[in-house]
């Protein structure tokens, strides 16, 4: 078990280099985008992107490669739960957020999965899944990292991923009351990206041993 953990976690690390990676180089192949006018979908769609298998795929293997890490912060939740210094509310926090995680990394995949304008076939009706799956991620991530940053607030591992929470709502806020470059989505949508990835490599609860010494050895030289 303690492998296929360390596996999981080190396959949720990876995954943001898999998904940032594809989506940074499809946007410089991609001469016609601008981070200020376009949104990031726009690079899935086949019809009219050459670089939409690039673009989709890296988000379904980036989302299918976080998964496991989510499993991992179940597993190592559970194993603290029964500490006697842990309390029941810790611990359902605590995989509440791996449930959100898991959840962000799956909506993640379905964003490449479902792209601008794949439709899908519910009971009858048809509905086109793409922007469902895109705000379940923003949403979702932002969710991870509230619940952790509230669960864990009186370290500062909690306070981070709390900043980062409120530093990609308030971009958000910022960007919809017009405080923005251009129209586009891609820089708001990037920045929550970014978050996510902030909180994954740095302050994640079930980060890998070898990032945890890093970043107690970046503290230490400040």
């Amino acid at each position: 078990m303690p492998d296929r953990l360390r596996l999981a976690r080190l396959s949720g690390t990876v995954a943001p280099v898999v998904s940032l990676g594809c989506i940074l180089l499809a946007t410089l192949l991609a001469p016609w985008f601008s981070w200020t006018d376009d949104a990031l979908s726009e690079l899935g769609v086949t019809a009219t992107s050459a670089v939409a298998p690039l673009f989709n795929y890296g988000l379904v293997v980036g989302g299918l490669l976080a998964v496991p890490y989510g499993l991992a912060l179940w597993a190592d939740t559970a194993s603290r739960s029964s500490s006697p210094d842990r309390g029941l509310l810790d611990g359902l926090a605590g995989r509440l957020v791996a449930v959100l995680f898991t959840a962000s990394a799956l909506s993640m995949a379905l964003i490449g999965v479902f792209p601008i304008p794949a439709r899908l076939s519910l009971g009858g009706t048809t509905v086109e899944p793409h922007f469902s799956v895109a705000v379940g991620f923003y949403l979702g991530l932002t969710a991870t990292l509230a619940v952790d940053g509230l669960r864990r607030v009186r370290q500062a591992a909690g306070q981070v991923a709390l900043l980062l929470a409120v530093g990609h709502i308030g971009y958000w806020l910022a960007w919809a009351q017009g405080f923005r470059l251009g129209p586009g989505l891609a820089i708001p949508e990037t920045v929550g990206a970014l978050a996510l990835t902030a909180w994954l490599w740095g302050v994640s609860p079930s980060r890998p041993a070898a990032l945890s010494r890093l970043h107690r050895r970046v503290l230490r030289s400040d």
